[in-house]
């Protein structure tokens, strides 16, 4: 997962890398600019957000926690809670974090300190977390009684409280690895779909109004692995293809296939500039 601030760029890539791109501010094309900081940290990363004040947080395998207060020139290991492998982390305007883990745990940062506030049923891995407001979504998923699943953990109370939602994962036979938000009062949920048994789409549209879901993708989409969204409703699915929308995400169409070091992470800015990383170190704008 990677994240944009306004034009600035910054990306976790693996084996302990941070990239980020100067001059962010003013250049037109900062993906020019690429500088490779110290993370102060051996293990492989897998997630980072960074919010406009230059605060942030980047987790990786092994409990691994780093933080930034100068929009990431510069990173301290922070102490972990845990061993475990973590697999997104989104920061709070109020100075509180959240993060997921593959064992299926939600941890919330309240004055410095890491805790467990919710599990995924059966410890499914939850991959990605979306928040609208006082509501809160960590999704994701695995194999469960030889089938796949979808682990879906939601909180309407800025995470006092937590509940499982296992009639929508019922409706969601798919790994999920990333949510997003569509203009269309949606959520878009993209991921790993096997064609097999119930299992017809990696993209639904589900509706938090009626807990509906809608099939909006086909196994041609590949195997994806994140998906962004602008407020305007230009959107990129990314993973063993890359897929765009203008319309909310109800019509897609593929612009490239990458079968080979496929594409991992992908963010885009209101202003539709965006930033691809995927896999032997690619970084693409």
């Amino acid at each position: 997962m990677l994240h944009l601030v306004r034009q600035c760029m910054i990306a976790v890539l693996l084996a302990a890398t941070i990239v980020a791109a100067s001059g962010c501010a003013t250049e037109p094309e900062p993906r020019e600019k690429w500088t490779k900081v110290s993370a102060g940290t051996s293990s492989d990363l897998t997630s980072v957000d960074i919010l406009s004040s230059g605060v942030g947080t980047a987790v990786g395998d092994t409990g691994t926690i780093i933080a930034t207060s100068d929009g990431g020139r510069t990173w301290k290991k922070q102490t972990s809670p845990v061993r475990s492998d973590f697999t997104a982390v989104h920061e709070l305007a109020n100075g509180e974090a959240i993060a997921a883990t593959a064992q299926g745990e939600v941890f919330w940062r309240r004055a410095g300190m890491w805790s467990v506030v919710a599990y995924s049923p059966g410890g499914l891995a939850l991959q990605s977390i979306l928040v609208r407001d006082s509501t809160i979504y960590v999704v994701g998923g695995g194999f469960r009684d030889n089938a796949v699943s979808s682990a879906f953990v939601r909180s309407t109370d800025n995470g006092r409280n937590w509940e499982a939602l296992p009639k929508v994962s019922l409706k969601l036979p798919m790994w999920i690895k990333s949510i997003v938000e569509s203009p269309d009062d949606r959520i878009l949920l993209a991921g790993k779909c096997f064609p097999s048994g119930i299992c017809t789409s990696n993209l639904e549209a589900y509706n938090t109004g009626n807990d509906a879901v809608e099939h909006r993708g086909l196994v041609a989409f590949g195997s994806p692995n994140d998906i962004a969204m602008t407020k305007g409703g230009v959107g990129l699915i990314v993973g063993t293809c890359l897929a765009r929308t203008a319309d909310s995400g109800r019509t897609w169409s593929i612009q490239r296939q990458q079968r080979e070091a496929p594409f991992t992470a992908v963010d885009l800015h209101p202003s539709g500039f965006g930033l691809l990383i995927g896999g032997s170190g690619l970084v693409e704008a």
